[in-house]
């Protein structure tokens, strides 16, 4: 049996993660668009169990395990895009990197599109902005 796990993350459908043989299926999904949504979505990611790719014998299986719509209904609710946490550069060409999750051993992709270690992308430090105390009287 699969772990079965609602994300408050996730905005919209689902997914099968196989290496941890569980299903993700969306709460915000299912706030927006209900039981019958999540059930299609969970009864698709089963499929997925069985089948990793979307071809025609995963369909088929879809089907008879009653998906009814092919795609998952788009979030009502847009959230913000979150700032980037990661800034890298290039030493060479000094193109910036945005990132959400930190990179182990990456090179610059504009220098050279294989790992070259000439051009190993370098972490910027995060500059720490402390907000100014207010003293009585100022």
């Amino acid at each position: 049996m699969p772990a079965i796990v609602v994300s408050t993350r996730k905005t919209y459908g689902g997914y099968y993660q196989p290496r941890l043989h569980r299903i993700v299926v969306s709460w915000q999904a299912h706030r927006e668009h209900g039981i019958e949504e999540t059930l299609n979505t969970f009864r698709h990611e089963v499929a997925h169990i069985v089948h990793p790719h979307h071809r025609a014998d995963f369909w088929a299986l879809a089907y008879a395990l009653g998906v009814t719509r092919r795609y998952a209904s788009t979030p009502l609710v847009k959230r913000p895009a979150r700032p980037p946490k990661y800034h890298y550069t290039c030493p060479v060409c000094s193109k910036q990197i945005l990132r959400h999750r930190r990179l182990k051993l990456s090179s610059c992709a504009s220098c050279d599109p294989r790992f070259n270690l000439k051009f190993v992308l370098r972490l910027i430090p995060r500059e720490t902005t402390e907000p100014e105390s207010c003293a009585p009287g100022k």
